[in-house]
C-alpha cells in the first residue's frame, strides 16, 4: 500500500486524507483505465480571470474533457455556482499534460473529475486527481466518479432486508461492527456469489451473508449494455440505531440521517478507505448557542482532523465573527466521530474540510464535506 507523493510542478493533492494503492498494472475498472497526469512538464501558473471574492474555504469539482492524446480541451464546473471558479483555474488546468484514458487497450477522449480547494488570499489551489502522476489511485471517491462520467454505471444496491443485532445502545466501542462481503452478479443484477472478505462481527457474519441473497441490486452498465460484475457490500451496525431495522432503500437515502444511511453501502472495489469518518452523534444532540448567536448569519470553515479514537481537533479557522468561532470551537470539543477505517478494519487518522453555517436561526448547520450529505446540531 503506496503513500500519496506529492504531485510534479508544485501542485498540493486535496486535503481529504486517502490511502493511495499502487498496483502492477494501471487502475482500471471495466476496462476502463482513466487519464492521469504525466509526471513531465511544468504548466504556467497564468490565471485568465480574477480569483472570485469568497469568505472561507471552498471546494470545488470541475470535470475536464481530455482528448486521446492527453489534452485538456474543456473545464467546466460540476456545480453551476461554482462556474467563476473553474473559469479562474481552467487555463491553469489547460497546461497540465496528462496520459489519456484508455479503454480495452485503446486510447480514448475521457472525462475527468477534478477537486480543487481555493482558501481565502491564496491565489493557486489546492487540486486532487483521481490518479497522481505515479498512476497510483489518490482519490477512490474521484476514481469511482470517473467512470459514471464515461459511460460505465457501476452496480447499485437498490433494496437490503432488515436487519437485526444485539448491540445495546450504552455500546461505546471506539470502531463501529461490521460485515464486509463480496458480491457476483449476472447481467440482470441477480446474485451469483457471495464471499465474506472481513468482519469484526461474526456472530452476525452468516445473517448478513444471506440477507444479500434477499437485496435488490440493478446491474452494471458498460455503454448501455449490462454486464456481469462483482462488487462490495458493507453492512455496518451501530448502538444508535434502533434494531430491527426498516428495509433499506437507496429511494430514500435523502431522508435518512447519517448513520442509517450509511448503515448499507455498496464499494464498486477495495481501493482507498472502506469507511470515511461517521458523526457518532446523530442530529439533536445538545448543544446550546449563546442567545446573542441565534439569529447571526455567518459561515466558519476548518481543516478538522479525527484521529484513531475518533476525537476531533480543528485547525485553519478561515474568518468569522469572534462570537462565531467561540461557538464552534465549543461546537468542536464536543464532536465524536466513529474513525476512518482501511479494508483490514484498522482506524487511520483523517483529515477534512468541514464548514459550521449559522443560518438566522438556535441552529448550526454542519457541512462534512467528505460525506454526501449534511448534519444538524439542534438548540435545545
Amino acid at each position: 500500500m503506496g503513500q500519496i507523493k506529492t504531485l510534479p510542478f508544485m501542485l498540493v493533492l486535496a486535503l481529504s486524507i486517502c490511502i493511495g494503492i499502487k498496483t502492477a498494472a494501471r487502475p482500471s475498472h471495466f476496462e476502463l483505465a482513466p487519464a492521469y497526469p504525466s509526471a513531465s512538464g511544468t504548466p504556467e501558473l497564468v490565471m485568465e480571470s480574477n480569483l472570485p471574492y469568497f469568505r472561507f474555504e471552498r471546494l470545488v469539482t470541475v470535470v475536464l474533457d481530455i482528448d486521446n492524446e492527453g489534452r485538456v480541451t474543456n473545464v467546466a464546473a460540476e456545480s453551476p455556482p461554482d462556474s467563476a471558479f473553474a473559469k479562474y483555474a481552467q487555463a491553469w488546468i489547460k497546461s497540465i499534460k496528462f496520459e489519456p484514458a484508455t479503454f480495452k487497450g485503446k486510447e480514448i477522449p475521457s472525462h475527468l473529475p477534478v477537486t480543487l480547494q481555493f482558501r481565502p488570499r491564496v491565489r493557486l489551489p489546492d487540486i486532487s486527481f483521481p490518479i497522481d502522476s505515479t498512476g497510483v489511485i489518490a482519490d477512490a471517491d474521484l476514481y469511482f466518479k470517473t467512470f459514471a462520467l464515461n459511460d460505465i454505471r457501476v452496480p447499485q444496491l437498490e433494496e437490503f432486508p432488515r436487519c437485526f443485532c444485539d448491540l445495546k445502545v450504552t455500546d461505546s466501542s471506539i470502531v463501529f461492527k461490521y460485515v464486509l462481503v463480496k458480491v457476483g452478479l449476472d447481467e440482470s443484477g441477480r446474485v451469483t456469489d457471495v464471499e465474506n472478505v472481513s468482519s469484526n462481527y461474526p456472530a452476525f457474519t452468516r445473517q448478513v451473508m444471506s440477507a444479500i441473497l434477499w437485496a435488490r441490486f440493478s446491474p452494471a452498465v458498460v455503454q448501455g449494455s449490462t454486464v456481469p460484475a462483482e462488487c462490495f457490500v458493507l453492512v455496518s451496525f451501530f448502538p444508535q440505531i434502533n434494531y430491527p431495522t426498516r428495509v433499506w432503500q437507496r429511494s430514500d437515502l435523502d431522508s435518512l440521517g447519517p448513520l442509517a444511511r450509511f448503515r448499507i453501502r455498496l464499494l464498486p472495489d477495495t481501493v482507498g478507505l472502506m469507511s470515511k469518518p461517521l458523526p457518532a452523534k446523530m442530529p439533536g444532540d445538545e448543544f446550546t448557542l449563546a442567545s446573542k448567536l441565534a439569529f447571526y448569519r455567518d459561515t466558519v470553515s476548518a481543516a478538522l482532523s479525527v484521529d484513531t479514537t475518533g476525537r476531533v481537533s480543528l485547525r485553519r479557522f478561515t474568518k468569522g465573527g469572534e462570537a462565531m468561532q467561540q461557538a464552534v470551537y465549543e461546537l468542536g470539543a464536543r464532536l465524536r466521530f466513529f474513525p476512518a477505517l482501511d479494508y483490514q478494519g484498522s482506524p487511520h487518522r483523517f483529515s477534512g474540510l468541514v464548514s459550521f453555517i449559522l443560518q438566522g436561526s438556535p441552529k448550526i448547520r454542519i457541512v462534512y464535506h467528505w460525506l454526501p450529505m449534511d448534519n444538524f446540531v439542534v438548540q435545545r
